[in-house]
């Protein structure tokens, strides 16, 4: 059975930063899955077009949450090539 999208960039983003889909979806707040799910929650935003509230509801967060999550990898990308590198370049592994 295919994957959603949704889940494809749960799962690849998960695999990338070595954790698992479900623990990016959790209500952990430990530092090691902060990063990966803002960054989730930044490609689902952005390239598949799915509500603030729909998000919301996968991840287990208020909307609010994940509009903060998006902006500051928003602003995480405007301030350092690296990092919107290394995200423009795992948008195009999930793509594969």
């Amino acid at each position: 059975m295919n994957k959603s999208p949704i889940d494809e960039v749960i799962a690849k983003v998960a695999a990338e930063y070595h954790t698992s889909p479900n623990a990016l979806i959790g209500i952990s707040r430990i530092k090691e899955l902060v990063l990966p799910r803002h960054i989730a929650i930044y490609l689902i935003y952005k390239y598949l077009d799915l509500s603030l509230p729909k998000l919301a509801t996968i991840f287990n967060r208020d909307h609010t949450t994940i509009l903060y999550a998006y902006r500051k990898i928003e602003r995480k990308m405007a301030k350092n090539p690296v990092v919107a590198h290394t995200i423009n370049l795992l948008w195009k592994k999930i793509n594969e």
